[in-house]
């Protein structure tokens, strides 16, 4: 029994053979040594087996799941895919009713046991096609890279709440400016004005009772004044009695009884309008002339109150949104920090479902990845799909006869530099080394 083998390294495709897959009877891609960048092509044609060649080389990366409904070719009854790596043999076997299976052989001590750990370490969960990554839309690219980088929050869910929040606070944000503007538009209310309007009818009967009172002073003045007129009357009287003192002392007698009685009233009418309170019934005539104005004032200042009282609730109200929506900002943003996008300088915008990237060797900061320059896209999305298989340095590019020729060279320089091993699905053959595929086996090798 061999022994278990070590974490397994990162491995380059170095050959790659399929026999009676899908479209392919028999194909073998010989990468030349040190080369970067390989081709399959089909001199023009469409369906001669070059997507399948592909579809083959996924199938060992991704396993069963990218498989069709009939993996096998018409007439065999299995389909094999044998991939030579730097350290490994890796051969896939499929047959008709998609039962797969897998030999791993080392190349230095032979074949493994254990091949569910070395197939583990080299598959990849899924991949991104670069050239089909970059054409995307943007939702779409989101999307995609949210399921190679997944965030340990729910974005949908917590979008769901400040959404929620934000339309809240979007609401108590109007009923702010309603309130601002109607204090603003309000007179500030005399602080002297009683809290409850004025009944009318209190202050007729306030009226009323000094209005009464003037009457009994009335009565007493109008008493004291004919006391006064009899007094003058009276004493009149006496002096023309006096003449006739002698004949008339008997009236004089009377008439200074009857002067003392008048005396003794007057007397007790002074004391009496003495005691009486004075009377003032304008003021009153004054209020009631302006009571309408003044109860308005009261319920003006009474609005006005109110209309404070609403300001401060709806400003706590707003504060509290705002604290709630800054929290989830905030949760998404420590999320996206702790999140291990594929690539550095990559990231998203939460907010509206976009790729993001901040090239490192520019200063224009990060900007949406459609805005990013075509050869930087395509070495990003490369990135991102090796990030799926870290193990097997190997990048597909479907559709490649879309790369013009200067950033097919900066993908060469970059396969260089990153050291991983692109290969491009053309349907034209070009100067790169290579296969050109016809009816599912290679007619013609390009080196």
């Amino acid at each position: 029994m061999k022994s278990k083998p070590q974490k397994v390294l990162r491995q380059k495709v170095l050959r790659l053979k399929i026999t009676d897959f899908l479209g392919i009877e028999i194909a073998e891609l010989v990468v030349p040594e040190g080369a970067p960048l390989v081709e399959v092509s089909s001199n023009g044609k469409n369906g001669q087996g070059k997507s399948s060649l592909i579809k083959g080389l996924e199938f060992l990366l991704q396993g069963k799941k990218v498989l069709d409904i009939k993996p096998v070719r018409e007439g065999a009854n299995k389909a094999t895919v044998v991939a030579e790596t730097t350290d490994f043999i890796i051969e896939a076997t499929v047959n008709k009713a998609k039962s797969v299976t897998y030999r791993i052989t080392a190349k230095d001590t032979g074949m493994y046991q254990n091949n569910r750990q070395i197939i583990d370490e080299l598959m990849g969960k899924t991949s991104i096609d670069p050239v089909e990554f970059s054409n995307m839309s943007s939702l779409e690219q989101f999307r995609s890279l949210m399921e190679v980088t997944p965030l340990d929050v729910d974005v949908d869910e917590l979008n769901k709440k400040r959404k929620g929040f934000y339309d809240e606070r979007t609401f108590v944000s109007r009923t702010l400016k309603g309130i601002t503007g109607s204090i603003n538009n309000a007179e500030n209310p005399d602080p002297d004005l009683p809290k409850v309007e004025i009944d009318v009818n209190d202050l007729l009967a306030e009226l009323k009772v000094e209005e009464d009172k003037q009457v009994r002073i009335d009565n007493v003045q109008s008493d004291i004044d004919s006391y006064c007129d009899a007094f003058e009357d009276s004493k009149q009287e006496q002096s023309e009695l006096e003449q006739s003192l002698k004949d008339l002392q008997q009236q004089i007698s009377n008439k200074k009884t009857e002067l003392e009685n008048i005396q003794s009233d007057w007397d007790k009418a002074e004391e009496a309008i003495q005691s009486l309170p004075d009377s003032n019934p304008d003021p009153i005539k004054e209020r009631l002339t302006s009571l309408s104005d003044t109860n308005q004032k009261i319920r003006d200042a009474r609005d006005y109150d109110e209309l404070a009282k609403n300001l401060s609730s709806a400003n706590a109200e707003y504060e509290k949104l705002s604290k709630e929506i800054n929290g989830i900002d905030n949760q998404k943003a420590q999320s996206l920090q702790r999140a291990k996008f594929p690539v550095e300088g990559l990231s998203v915008d939460l907010d509206n479902k976009v790729v993001t990237y901040n090239d490192p060797d520019t200063e224009f900061g990060a900007m949406p990845f459609s805005q990013v320059n075509d050869a930087n896209k395509l070495m990003v999305s490369a990135m991102i799909q090796l990030s799926s298989h870290p193990n097997m340095q190997v990048c597909i590019f479907k559709g490649a006869s879309v790369i013009g020729k200067g950033i097919r060279a900066k993908i060469e320089q970059h396969a260089i530099k990153e050291g991983y091993l692109a290969i491009f699905e053309s349907l034209n053959k070009s100067e790169i080394p290579g296969i050109v595929i016809e009816s599912g086996i290679v007619v013609d090798v390009v080196e």
